[in-house]
């Protein structure tokens, strides 16, 4: 594995441990939210880099995913990942940090968020391993 890559991996390892170690704490429901996001846009960024492709400087997730799916067979529930999408865009203003669309994330929508990313992360790192 290239040396990029594992770094991508790496970097993707501490915003999903950066949601485990924040989840469960209510006020910190958007931080959990875009620590997810940020797992997942850096674990797709190591796929693109796996391919010896230029990776983009974006944190669009579905512009990540489509790029992924045409390198390695993935899928994942886009709703899902529409929603982190949303979130990371939204949290980059003050009035509106980390938002789903009736308003901040609930403990229970961080905690959906945290799972989706985990699955992600390891589900492709299995992938990488290869």
């Amino acid at each position: 594995m290239k040396n990029k890559v594992r770094e991508w991996i790496e970097l993707a390892r501490i915003d999903l441990t950066a949601a485990q170690k924040l989840s469960g704490d209510e006020y910190l429901t958007p931080v959990v939210s875009f620590h997810a996001h940020q797992c997942i846009e850096k674990i797709f960024k190591a796929v693109v880099e796996s391919n010896d492709m230029s990776v983009p400087k974006v944190h669009d997730l579905i512009r990540l995913y489509e790029m992924v799916v045409n390198i390695i067979n993935f899928s994942c529930d886009e709703e899902v990942l529409y929603d982190l999408n949303r979130i990371y865009i939204d949290s980059r203003y003050p009035a509106m940090t980390g938002l789903t669309p009736y308003g901040r994330p609930e403990i229970s929508d961080a905690a959906e968020y945290l799972g989706f990313s985990e699955n992600v992360f390891n589900r492709i790192l299995l992938i990488l391993d290869k």
